[in-house]
This record gives C-alpha cells, sequence and structure tokens, in this order.
C-alpha cells in the first residue's frame, strides 16, 4: 500500500464501498494503479481484496488536486453504469472532505455527462 498516492488509496476504497469492484471499476482501477510503482500482480490482490477502507484512506495522507480526483471518482462510479445508493452517499460525504462545493460537483456531473 505504500506505493499508492493517496489519490490513488481513495480510488481503491471507492470501487469497493458497494463491498466488491465490479468488472468495469477493476479496469478503471488498473488503470489509475498502473503509475510504475505497482506491479500487475500486486493490482490484481487489490482488486480481489480490499486492502483499505474509506475512512483509512481519508485520514491517510491529503489527497492531491481535489477537482481532479473528485472527477476519477464520479468516472469510476459511473462506468458500471448503476450508481449504488452507497455510491451516492460516497459521492457528497468525499466531497464534503475535499471542500468541493455541491455546485462544482453539480459542474462536474454535467462535464461527465457529456463526455
Amino acid at each position: 500500500m505504500d506505493q499508492l498516492t493517496a489519490n490513488q488509496r481513495i480510488l481503491l476504497a471507492v470501487a469497493w464501498v458497494d463491498g466488491q469492484a465490479a468488472p468495469a471499476e477493476a479496469t478503471f482501477l488498473r488503470r489509475v494503479l498502473a503509475n510504475g510503482t505497482v506491479d500487475a500482480q500486486q493490482v490484481e490482490s487489490y482488486l480481489q481484496k480490499c486492502p483499505i477502507t474509506l475512512e483509512q484512506a481519508l485520514a491517510g495522507p491529503a489527497a492531491t488536486q481535489p477537482e481532479e480526483l473528485m472527477q476519477e471518482v464520479l468516472r469510476m462510479c459511473f462506468v458500471d453504469g448503476v450508481l449504488e445508493v452507497e455510491e451516492f452517499d460516497l459521492i457528497d460525504r468525499l466531497a464534503r472532505h475535499l471542500g468541493i462545493t455541491s455546485d462544482q460537483l453539480e459542474q462536474m456531473r454535467e462535464r461527465l455527462s457529456e463526455e
């Protein structure tokens, strides 16, 4: 886990918020975890069992570039085409933690829907 950035830790925890990393989320995580410091075998182990909770990820080092992180979280939550109740709650909680206003969050959602 030490080789992951704060943002990667949060994204990993987000993928597991509903107790599983869906195939589309796993593909997304493979992309964001492929930073040259995490080998493929380690990435796959993270996809089998989550090593960190969201609470642990948020209590760790501060996330960098909060707006970019929030956009990545939104992309991952929407990647499987299903937004679970846990993901709604997580999005709101994480936005507050990162200091992102509801207006900023709505703008991000709109931009993503245009992609």
